[in-house]
């Protein structure tokens, strides 16, 4: 854990692996892949409209020339104070206090931005007139793509004010640069984006300071709406998306926490983009704005199916961990029990069965998806009791597509431990023969959780024979499945 005073701990068993200092953060490639998709752009409009470009070019040097000389130089050297001096003066900060590795990595992404830059605007198609300013601005274009690398680097160690104080300043030393002296604006363009790329790919390559949340950091943060923690543990558990931990309080009541940050953020974009680039008629909804977006929705529609009468741990809490919005926990009762994908077979019993599909149905009148129906997201208490978990994916007013995918998840993920013949009999006797029938077409590798096919691909013929079932209960002789993939390829069978 972080070098902190413990003062404020003593009591508290903090059961939680010792973390590592540094690591490979899922942000820096979904920074990497969206500056490669803009600097793609930005090239692909210099190629298709050479003609157009020069243009716009043509009216910012209107502009600038309408800008009287006197307030033409002072502008100038503002921006060579700004733009030039603020960045150097950051640097040498970090330079400073940081090991030298760290430094290294800032200089050597400074580098690689302004030669790739450089080559870039060198290969660039212009024609003459393009060509001469280009020649004239390439070498600041450059010298603002290695500052925006250097400034990508530095991101993780610097403090929030320092951040914004840099950026803005930059950001007003370029217009004002561009606005004086022109330059096209797609060159700028193509400048910050090479620069974006270039610092994110050293911080994946060489790592950054891990800022995922302590056991302190989670203690103050529960402390902060009146929870008193005695042992934080964490939790072995499958909980995607988050880190799971189990929280015991002063007064004997135990909590379920997890905890977001922009890794799991990160992630979970990077997850939804390639499932909207390769899949389609899946009912992705865009990622949240915010990690507290996110954990608000998830509280809601935890909140809303207990009130439609599901079992499910109540909410104790929702909060941002440390000073800045870069991490965020929900807190829930923890439940005495343990998964259906871990509890032993014997105990899946009918009346258990009938109990999972029995909270579905709840849901599903008020058009409520889960969304993640997998065995490690129902939860068979010591009493017998069904609960659902886990609502982070769902979705509160939902399209039957969705209620479809639902069913069809669960009756393969139920097979899994009760086999075909049980799993497909339970859930036509509490949802319906309608509804099973219609979340056949769902019933398809690419509509089911990663972990739900990957269990199914190792379970022989296991998938083969719930269709079976499901034809023959639906009365069809082929199943004629959705379309999901925007590929023309076949889709991918389950191992047989």
């Amino acid at each position: 854990m972080d070098s902190v005073s413990t003062d404020n701990y003593d009591g508290i068993v903090f059961d939680i692996p010792d973390r590592t200092d540094i690591v490979r953060s899922p942000a820096d490639i979904l920074n990497l892949v969206l500056a490669l998709f803009l600097v793609a752009v930005s090239i692909l409009i210099v190629v298709l409209f050479s003609q157009t470009v020069p243009d716009a070019s043509t009216d910012l040097v209107a502009t600038g020339d309408a800008i009287p000389g006197i307030v033409d130089d002072l502008l100038l050297l503002f921006v060579a104070l700004i733009a030039l001096g603020l960045p150097l003066v950051i640097f040498a900060w970090h330079a400073a206090r940081q090991p030298l590795i760290r430094t290294a990595m800032l200089i050597t992404a400074a580098i690689v931005a302004a030669v790739s830059t450089m080559l870039v605007f060198g290969w660039l198609p212009r024609d003459a007139a393009d060509a001469s300013l280009g020649k004239l601005v390439a070498p600041f274009y450059s010298y603002v793509s290695g500052i925006v690398a250097g400034l990508t680097v530095a991101n993780s160690v610097l403090s929030h004010r320092q951040r914004r104080i840099a950026w803005t300043a930059l950001w007003i030393g370029i217009l004002i640069r561009v606005a004086i002296v022109s330059g096209l604006p797609v060159d700028l363009t193509i400048a910050l984006g090479i620069g974006w790329a270039s610092g994110s790919l050293t911080r994946f390559a060489f790592g950054t300071p891990n800022h995922s949340p302590t056991g302190y950091q989670i203690v103050d943060s529960l402390r902060e709406v009146g929870l008193e923690p005695v042992r934080v543990k964490a939790a072995g558990v499958d909980a995607r998306g988050s880190k799971p931990y189990f929280v015991d309080l002063e007064n004997g009541d135990r909590l379920f926490v997890k905890t977001l940050s922009k890794d799991e953020r990160s992630a979970d974009i990077l997850f939804r983009m390639y499932r909207t680039l390769f899949l389609k008629n899946i009912g992705d909804e865009p990622a949240f704005s915010s990690l507290r977006r996110a954990v608000e929705h998830e509280a809601l529609a935890a909140m809303v199916a207990a009130s439609i009468g599901v079992k499910t741990p109540a909410i104790r809490a929702g909060r941002k961990i440390g000073d800045e919005d870069y991490s965020m926990l929900l807190a829930q009762d923890a439940i005495t029990g343990e998964s259906l994908d871990r509890v032993p077979d014997e105990r899946m019993t009918d009346d258990v069965l009938r109990a999972v599909w029995q909270e579905v149905r709840k849901m599903h009148v008020q058009h409520l998806a889960h969304r993640d129906l997998r065995l490690a997201n129902v939860f068979l208490d010591e009493s017998g009791d069904v609960w659902m978990i886990d609502f982070g994916f769902s979705e509160v007013s939902a399209d039957r597509v969705l209620l479809d995918t639902d069913v069809a998840e669960l009756v393969m993920s139920t097979a899994l431990k009760v086999g075909a013949q049980r799993a497909v009999a339970a859930a036509v006797e509490v949802m319906g023969i309608d509804a099973v029938c219609r979340a056949a077409v769902r019933m398809q590798p690419l509509a089911l959780s990663g972990a739900t096919r990957n269990a199914l691909n190792e379970s022989g013929k296991l998938y083969d024979e719930v269709l079976e079932k499901v034809r023959g209960a639906c009365a069809m002789e082929e199943i004629h499945f959705d379309r999901i993939s925007r590929l023309s390829l076949s889709l991918p069978r389950m191992r047989s």
